[in-house]
């Protein structure tokens, strides 16, 4: 939440797992507070062991189940991104080609 508080206004996707390590929320928690705090980012919740409950997945988000493939995240991510906010790799399609790293700005 920390880093959505910073810079959110410049997030388009959040891709959470749903059992994040316990602490003081679930993957499940952080997508419907992204989802009404901003509204405009993309939601994408993964988890390999928990189903997510009725409410548990805030409106137009999607939840993938692991084990997945590249090609299944990538699919989720059309649906979830609009084409105006798709990364150049999603609008040029599959290419086989390794994403990058996602980074993250520097907290310092």
């Amino acid at each position: 939440m920390e880093v959505l508080g910073k810079f959110g206004q410049n997030v388009q996707l959040l891709f959470t797992d749903g059992d994040m390590p316990p602490e003081e929320m679930t993957g499940f928690d952080l997508a419907r507070l992204c989802a009404r705090d901003w509204p405009e980012i993309g939601i994408l919740v993964a988890s390999g062991g928990t189903l997510p409950e009725p409410g548990d997945i805030p409106d137009g988000a999607l939840f993938i189940s692991k084990p997945f493939t590249a090609d299944g995240v990538r699919e989720y991510l059309m649906k979830i991104l609009l084409d105006g906010r798709r990364p150049e790799p999603l609008k040029r399609g599959s290419d086989g080609v390794r994403p990058h790293k996602c980074l993250m700005p520097d907290r310092r």
